[in-house]
């Protein structure tokens, strides 16, 4: 097939445009695995005195629309009961269930050099591609096997520190991928459930504090699909939401509420720059059932909130 000469050079920006804007996407996809390889690693108390003291995590969680599934996951060293947990909660057609591990501390593999984290037979490792994350039960009926895919900057670390007169205490909160494409396979028993494409979210937090004491988490993220129309594919913005909170989850001591347009933050608010309605306290119906040994987490509302500043999101 001839091709005309003035179509010549036309063709030659199109394939320019095509290879260059894939070098971006892979340049900006290396950019943010280095940097989580750094911020994103583990805080093993460096004095054991520290350790009934000690809780650290990795969350992930996953929206798929279309199939109307969700599932949370949950990798926690726990000083407390001196254990290490695995939590894989889903949601499925409006069936809810989940498969909860716990196996001794020193069973763990995880170090301060490192994202990376085992659990019994449950792993999390980051890639040049991303998080790979697999769960599976101990009896094998329940095998989760996942690529998430970082599509946004990490947040700045938010924390709160001091709050109890024993033992000083610290909460940290690192939103270490508020937006992510996840593609992988969730099994339960003979059932099969693809995931391409779907939306995804990481999370971590770590620290020295024992919730029997004056002290709650509120938290929450949104992000939005893609024009806002139905269906997985992920879209511009992404939204999180952070408030330490007294036992009782109605008076804040330190909040943060954070915005993002595609990979960049363009807003965060802190404390003062946000208001937070809160109701009475109570209880809700969990949509996933936690098992007994998360009973110390009290589920509460956030009736709304608003922020003192305007976010430009053009």
């Amino acid at each position: 097939m001839k091709i005309k000469a003035a179509v010549k050079p036309i063709l030659l920006v199109i394939l320019s445009l095509l290879v260059f804007s894939g070098i971006a996407l892979a340049d900006q996809n290396c950019s943010l695995i280095g940097e989580l390889s750094e911020v994103d690693v583990f805080h093993p108390p460096a004095d054991s005195s520290f350790v009934p003291l000690y809780n650290e995590w990795h969350y992930f969680n996953v929206i798929d629309e279309e199939q109307n599934l969700s599932m949370i996951c949950n990798f926690k060293l726990n000083g407390v009961f001196n254990a290490s947990e695995v939590l894989l909660g889903y949601y499925i057609d409006n069936n809810a269930d989940a498969f909860f591990g716990m196996y001794p501390l020193n069973m763990a593999e995880y170090s301060s050099q490192t994202p990376d984290v085992r659990i019994a037979n449950c792993t999390v490792t980051l890639t040049p591609q991303g998080y790979c994350v697999h769960i599976e039960s101990d009896d094998g009926s329940r095998v989760f096997d996942a690529l998430f895919k970082p599509e946004a900057d990490p947040a700045p670390l938010f924390g709160s520190y001091g709050f109890s007169s024993l033992y000083g205490g610290a909460i940290n909160w690192l939103v270490a991928s508020p937006k992510m494409k996840v593609d992988g396979k969730l099994s339960v028993g003979e059932d099969e459930y693809l995931l391409k494409n779907v939306r995804g979210y990481h999370d971590h937090n770590w620290g020295y504090w024992y919730w029997g004491d004056d002290i709650g988490w509120d938290w929450g993220q949104v992000s939005q699909t893609k024009s806002s129309l139905n269906g997985n594919d992920v879209g511009e913005y992404s939204l999180s939401f952070g408030n330490i909170t007294d036992a009782d989850h109605t008076k804040s001591t330190n909040s943060v509420l954070s915005v993002w347009k595609n990979r960049e933050m363009i807003a965060s608010f802190t404390s003062d720059e946000i208001e937070i309605d809160h109701p009475e306290p109570y209880i809700i119906d969990q949509a996933i059932p936690l098992p007994p040994e998360y009973k110390y987490i009290h589920w509460s509302s956030v009736k709304e909130f608003s922020c003192s500043k305007a976010i430009d999101f053009a």
